[in-house]
């Protein structure tokens, strides 16, 4: 009799700290699938860490402030590296409004990231856009010249 087979356990994230991990920093870099935005935001985090730490508190403000962009912008790079695998993020309240959130960095081989990961679908290919062509309701006046 064939013994069953027990499905397999997810695995732990294995948290860890990138500090001065100069060969990682180049991998994050090198990666096509990861957005520009998104591999500064990875280092501006990586950069705050302190040595032996493998979490670091920061407001999504300060993120954009450190990178030069909003705070929605910000947010969407960070989000872009947790579905990527490379941070898990731990939202921290006080007196019931968000303040920081507690980003741990999860180690993840970057060359294995594809853009499938992300969520992302596929890259649009240049070229030109279509325009859009909007159609005016019939009662409304055509604008002439």
């Amino acid at each position: 009799m064939r013994k069953k087979r027990t499905p397999a356990k997810p695995t732990e994230p294995q948290y860890f700290s990138p500090r001065h991990n100069f060969k990682l920093y180049a991998w994050i870099r090198a990666n096509v699938a990861l957005t520009p935005g998104a591999k500064i935001a990875w280092e501006a985090l990586a950069d705050r860490l302190h040595e032996g730490e493998v979490s670091v508190k920061y407001s999504f403000e300060e993120i954009g402030r450190d990178i030069g962009l909003g705070r929605d912008q910000a947010k969407r790079y960070v989000r872009l590296l947790e579905r990527a695998g490379l941070l898990k993020i731990n939202p921290r309240y006080r007196d019931n409004q968000q303040r920081a959130n507690e980003f741990f960095f999860l180690w993840r081989n970057p060359q294995e990231i594809q853009i499938g990961d992300l969520g992302l679908g596929r890259r649009r290919q240049g070229g030109p856009r279509k325009k859009r062509v909007h159609d005016t309701p019939s009662d409304a006046p055509a604008s002439g010249g």
